[in-house]
């Protein structure tokens, strides 16, 4: 419980209607145009490249050595082969491993490689699993494949050549590189969870979670294989000097680009995210300490080597079980050549890469299919084929999509083509298109909205009831093709609704797999709405209002990407945000056939109030305006840096608001996120007041909520506002006091008007965004927001030495050291310019969560006695953890004294820190950032 502050309602029961009712029938939404995507169609389609073949489960494809045979390697054991080059080509055996292993209750082959000497030797080499519970169930085999019209393995020749721990990770690809040497990938022998259980991923003293090399030519004393002298942790005690790489988790498939010893591999990730990576000699790949940019278990000890970055990372909102490639070098698709070409399991999507030795040049999706795509291949003439892990699976190819091919039903580019609306302009709905209203609206810079519920099922909204950290949250389960809308407006002219104007209309579509955002325009006369592209886009309003300064404010305004809608409405917060029990008026909705009976004892607990509504408690008015505003991404795992959590659901005391802030105190003293009892040391108030970089909530409104504000004030307070005597703006507290004082019309004409000019005034950059919002619009400058190019800004001429007073200003020796100024938390940047490139510069600072440093992912430790700490990790030993917090002091704790530890999914350094510069000041940051250490 936090102490001084009145939050007794984490879970609310309020007095509600009589339980008994009962569903009404609903007839279905049957007038639905939203199908597919508005994309442009993928400019390659899969057709069948053999006709009249199919394998079952196939697993691999590899090109024979000595003529146009195309191999199929089957997950039973069994291997076809067949020539590509005949008009109808018959699959011909050539193994069956099962009669290697009789008996075997669970092989499975994985991979096959020719020898590179296979005219002579004729040596191929195979992988297969024993059960899992095999011990050293993994292994490598060589055979031998006697010469005649049809290659035929020889059973009798089947020898053992490296065998490590079996497991659901195993990798199975192995491939001859141009050094003559065999590769084999392994895997950390895991299930999917819990992430590498036998920590194998950065050790090099086993064979796991690793890329191998060995020399089959050879062989050293007990072994049937050869280590290469200049495998790069050969002579290293206790390490295995088979292993040229590792920290991968499962990967899956690699290949060479032709003719070179450059060598790629798609490693499967665990929750977040997929990877494909640049194998290096040596490399370290972070498995378990990072999945891509994702901290998983960041205390675990460290290999030898420094963590690489992958080359391309996919979240999981685009692919699922990544599925490594092949180097197009055919000549059907001459627009291919020299690309990488690699797909996905899950979501059968098939992408293109084109990389310069480097850097990635280009890198687009080519392809959707509907096959679980398990490999890729390629004949002696460089054309790819994949193929679908299934029973009966033909082989396919890529082909450019026929010009005249359309879709069977276009994408609806207008609001009125979706057929949501029996009459758009009057938002007339269509029959089966609920209209609903909630309790807890959030902030949109003063516009409203109105939601409606479209499904083409006749059964209502269920519920799934989900534990996600301390508590279980409930989420709306709604039949395929689902669509929510929410259209929002605005007046023109403060107070006057003749002046409402439709801004926008989103839809949040559930296609039966995954969630899609899209957002439509409203056009001038009010008629109809544009679907706005997948980039989203921006605008400004004028709005006339009596009480901004010369009466008028110009609202930027920004339509959203596709993407950015998933920040928000992401898997972790329910998708449909608004749409829980207690924010819902359930008995009318029930009544109506639209939410189940689920929703109605549900929505006793975690009820949620309109925050302007005086009439209801403070500390719930206040508890709904964070869930509304904020909780998408303060909850467990939402993606939220700050460790406090505020969905309604979690009970105070598990709220952590009471801790110090993790990205800066704003010049707060002994500030708190919450501070009970004080607002003006409390940086989450500070964050909602001020304006520019910093301000909350981060999407979805760039000016503070006056309602909102007041009643976070009160609610932290605990007693009602008293204006000071002598208000001033000394520092961002008093400051702080002073724009509340201004905002609640407590002062006298004069005295408001010398604060607003202190304020502006002030030397001090944290005072000054706190009055920004009372400058007239002639007066403000523009600048960079949210939405950054970087080239434009990359082509401007910085100053370094205006720069530096740009890092002054914008706080960045508030966490680093730059020289002998600064406070050591984050990473020295005192050589930042030796390290990183001007480009990647402003991405880190655009995007600081695109790729976490593992020495700085954040963790997050719960004590028994309710307190928490967050930090970076200093030291762990039996008796101590030592973790380095926000205001750089260093605090330990014993082990035993941890309730729960977990790590962070995004960087403590704060997004948009560029967004309230001018591009010039921007440049001039990057210029002198990138001098240091020069």
């Amino acid at each position: 419980m936090l102490p001084r502050l009145p939050l007794r309602l984490g879970f609310v029961c309020l007095a509600v209607a009589p339980l008994v009712t009962f569903a009404a029938p609903r007839l279905p939404w049957t007038t639905s145009r939203i199908v597919g995507t508005p994309e442009a169609p993928a400019p390659y389609v899969a057709e069948l490249a053999f006709p009249g073949l199919v394998f079952n489960t196939p697993v691999d494809l590899v090109a024979g050595p000595e003529s146009s045979r195309l191999y199929v390697i089957e997950l039973n054991g069994r291997i076809h082969s067949f020539d590509t080059a005949v008009a109808a080509p018959q699959a011909e055996e050539f193994a069956n491993l099962a009669t290697v292993f009789p008996g075997a209750p669970a092989l499975h082959v994985y991979g096959l490689a020719f020898h590179p000497q296979f005219a002579t030797n004729r040596e191929v080499y195979i992988r297969v699993r024993l059960t899992e519970d095999t011990p050293d169930g993994s292994r490598v085999l060589r055979g031998k494949v006697p010469a005649g019209p049809v290659p035929r393995l020889d059973p009798s020749s089947v020898e053992t050549v490296l065998n490590f721990r079996s497991g659901s990770h195993c990798g199975g690809n192995l491939l001859f590189g141009a050094d003559g040497h065999l590769y084999i990938t392994t895997g950390d022998a895991g299930p999917a969870t819990p992430p590498d259980i036998f920590n194998t991923g950065q050790t090099i003293t086993d064979l796991e979670a690793a890329i191998l090399r060995i020399d089959v030519d050879g062989r050293d004393a007990g072994l049937a294989y050869r280590i290469p002298p200049d495998n790069p942790f050969v002579g290293v005690p206790g390490a295995r000097g088979e292993i040229w790489a590792y920290g991968l988790r499962n990967p899956w498939k690699i290949a060479f680009r032709p003719g070179t010893s450059d060598l790629w591999a798609g490693d499967v990730g665990w929750e977040r995210w997929e990877m494909i990576h640049r194998i290096e000699r040596g490399g370290n790949y972070g498995w378990p300490i990072t999945e891509g940019p994702q901290p998983v278990k960041p205390d675990n000890p460290r290999g030898p080597t420094p963590i690489l970055p992958p080359v391309v990372v996919h979240p999981h909102t685009e692919a699922a079980s990544i599925t490594g490639g092949v180097f197009y070098t055919g000549s059907r698709l001459p627009e291919l050549r020299g690309a990488y070409l690699y797909g996905d399991f899950m979501t059968g999507r098939i992408w293109a890469l084109w990389h310069d030795g480097v850097r990635v040049t280009e890198r687009r999706e080519i392809a959707r299919t509907p096959y679980k795509l398990v490999t890729f291949g390629t004949d002696r003439d460089g054309e790819v084929y994949f193929t679908d892990f299934g029973e009966n699976q033909p082989i396919q190819r890529l082909s450019r999509r026929p010009e005249t091919e359309a879709p069977a039903e276009p994408f609806p580019r207008k609001l009125s083509e979706t057929g949501l609306f029996a009459d758009t302009a009057n938002e007339r709905p269509h029959a089966g298109v609920a209209p609903f209203t909630i309790n807890a609206p959030l902030w949109q810079d003063g516009a409203t909205a109105t939601r409606w519920l479209a499904m083409p099922a006749a059964e209502p909204a269920g519920l799934l009831a989900e534990r996600r950290g301390p508590v279980r949250i409930l989420r709306a389960t709604v039949a395929d093709g689902s669509v929510f809308v929410r259209t929002i407006a605005l007046e023109l002219i403060r107070g006057d609704p003749a002046s409402r104007r439709r801004i926008e209309t989103q839809l949040l579509h559930f296609d039966g797999r995954e969630w899609h955002g899209y957002t439509y325009r409203w056009n001038d006369e009010q008629t109809d709405a544009d679907l706005v592209e997948a980039a989203g886009d921006s605008t400004t309003w004028t709005v006339k209002d009596d009480s901004a300064p010369g009466g008028q404010r110009s609202l930027p305004w920004r339509f959203h990407s596709r993407s950015e809608c998933l920040q928000c409405h992401n898997d972790d917060a329910g998708r449909a945000l608004g749409f829980v029990p207690g924010n819902l008026d359930v008995h009318r909705l029930h009544a109506e056939g639209i939410v189940s009976k689920d929703y109605l004892p549900a929505s006793v607990r975690a009820a949620l109030v309109d925050p302007a509504d005086t009439h209801a408690p403070i500390d719930l008015r206040a508890r709904s305006w964070l869930h509304a505003n904020c909780a998408h991404c303060h909850r467990f795992q939402g993606g939220g840096s700050g460790i406090f959590v505020v969905n309604i659901e979690v009970p105070p005391e598990k709220t952590f608001l009471a801790t110090k802030p993790l990205q800066g105190d704003f010049g707060l003293p002994d500030a708190q996120v919450v501070a009970p009892g004080a607002p003006e040391r409390s940086t989450l108030f500070y964050r909602i007041a001020k304006s520019g970089p910093g301000h909350m909530p981060q999407l979805g409104a760039t000016t503070a909520d006056p309602t909102g504000m007041r009643v976070l004030w009160d609610w932290i307070a605990g007693a009602p506002f008293a204006p000071r005597a002598n208000a001033s703006v000394a520092s961002p507290a008093d400051a702080l006091h002073a724009v509340q004082a201004i905002d609640r019309g407590a002062l006298a004409d004069d005295a408001r008007e010398r604060l607003v000019t202190d304020g502006l005034a002030s030397g001090n950059e944290l005072v000054r965004a706190l009055f920004h919002r009372y400058l007239p619009d002639s007066e403000r400058v523009a600048t960079l927001g949210h939405a950054i190019d970087p080239y434009p800004l990359l082509a401007l001429r910085g100053a370094p030495d205006r720069g530096r007073d740009v890092a002054t200003r914008a706080a960045c020796l508030t966490c680093h050291r730059i020289g002998d100024e600064g406070r050591e938390f984050g990473p020295d940047l005192s050589a930042i310019g030796l390290r990183l490139s001007p480009l990647q510069l402003v991405e880190s600072l655009v995007e600081p969560s695109k790729f976490i440093a593992p020495e700085y992912a954040a963790r997050v430790f719960e004590l028994n006695d309710g307190t928490a700490h967050t930090g970076f990790v200093v030291s762990r030993t039996p008796d101590a953890i030592r973790v380095r917090t926000p205001s750089a002091e260093v605090v330990s704790f014993k082990p035993g004294q941890v309730r729960s530890e977990a790590t962070l999914p995004v960087s403590l350094m704060p997004p948009g820190l560029l967004a309230g510069l001018t591009a010039q000041e921007a440049a001039d940051l990057i210029a002198y950032l990138a001098s240091l250490g020069k």
